[in-house]
């Protein structure tokens, strides 16, 4: 029997499984900014129904343009593409990999992505007793014979994040030994240091990182498909070459705006996050049969200390109650005692 490569949000099929219409659970198995997608968004949609007769451009240039000065970066090295996803296949592509070095429990696509494109992997095994924290030289030690390591920061589904100075110490022992760092900054933008952690403005110093963004989770957005990869100039040419033609929908393309305009926005899910990460921790801690890990990011995982319960029969008993949860066996490392929760709003907290 294969791996499991289930994922969270699957509204329809919780539908079915426990009879609830899709809009009625409080779902909190995907991880999106609770603060609901910004309120530009409907005016670009309602602008931009006109142009569904044309293709999108497919260099995205408007969007390239906005990302570029959020950065201030340069928009060469912006590559947008379908979801963060299109552009970690476009990565694992690479024929220069041969073997990837993964660090888990994380994203669970790494692995699929490395089994679909024939590639050998090997993982290391972030520590439970010390909160899944990231140590580079602990790391470094067992990379062997990688071509390329994959690390999710902040972690999904860990919730840890890995300090910069950390990451930019391992990313300079990778480059001495020649080894690609691919780092998946997903939710860094939903952590309460925001940006300061981000690696991106280092991809002009080393020519041996990529990093991967996703615009959909901070703009609760995951069914537009917007990601883009952040790239040294030696892997441009390649990633427009490999990714498909046209993957950025016409919506998606015209998301610039949204960037750069939308500080109200940023400020509110801000306040958010300040007051309802602390508020869930505190309160999930009180409860005498879960282990909670304090997260650095809009969702916790917590260990169930129950021994006559299991996550699948959690995962079921308030599934039947109309709240989605995310069943975290399926995580290499985790097992049937682990859950991850979302952080959304006070009274959706409440209520789980």
């Amino acid at each position: 029997m294969g791996w499991d490569f289930s994922h969270g949000g699957d509204l329809l099929g919780a539908a079915e499984a426990f009879g609830y219409c899709e809009d009625d659970f409080l779902d909190f198995s995907s991880n999106i900014n609770a603060m609901g997608f910004p309120k530009n968004i409907e005016k670009m949609i309602r602008k931009t129904i006109s142009s569904l007769n044309r293709y999108p451009d497919n260099r995205c240039r408007t969007l390239r343009t906005a990302i570029s000065y959020y950065w201030g970066i340069e928009d060469e090295n912006i590559i947008p593409g379908n979801g963060a996803m299109e552009l970690l296949r476009v990565v694992m592509e690479m024929p220069q990999i041969k073997k990837v070095f993964i660090l888990g429990p994380t994203f669970v696509e790494y692995e699929k992505l490395a089994i679909l494109n024939a590639k050998v992997f090997d993982y290391y095994e972030l520590i439970e007793e010390n909160d899944f924290c990231f140590e580079a030289e602990a790391v470094f030690e067992k990379i062997g014979d990688a071509d390329a390591v994959f690390v999710c920061n902040p972690n999904n589904p860990t919730s840890q994040l890995y300090p910069k100075t950390e990451m930019l110490r391992f990313l300079a022992k990778c480059k001495e030994i020649g080894v690609l760092m691919v780092i998946d900054e997903t939710f860094m933008e939903l952590s309460l240091e925001g940006n300061q952690n981000s690696l991106v403005a280092e991809v002009k110093n080393f020519d041996n990182l990529i990093l991967i963004r996703a615009a959909t989770k901070y703009f609760a957005l995951p069914g537009i498909r917007l990601g883009y990869a952040v790239v040294f100039d030696q892997y441009i040419a390649y990633f427009w070459q490999k990714k498909a033609t046209w993957s950025v929908n016409t919506f998606a393309a015209e998301m610039g705006d949204i960037f750069l305009e939308e500080e109200g926005y940023r400020k509110k899910t801000l306040e958010w996050m300040n007051s309802e990460m602390d508020y869930m921790y505190k309160n999930l801690a009180l409860l005498p049969k879960l282990k909670v890990y304090k997260p650095s990011s809009i969702f916790i995982l917590l260990k169930i200390l129950e021994e006559n319960l299991t996550s699948d029969q959690l995962y079921e008993s308030l599934g039947k109650k109309g709240i989605l949860i995310r069943n975290a066996k399926n995580f290499r490392f985790l097992d049937h005692r682990f859950v991850r929760i979302a952080i959304k709003d006070r009274k959706s907290n409440d209520i789980l």
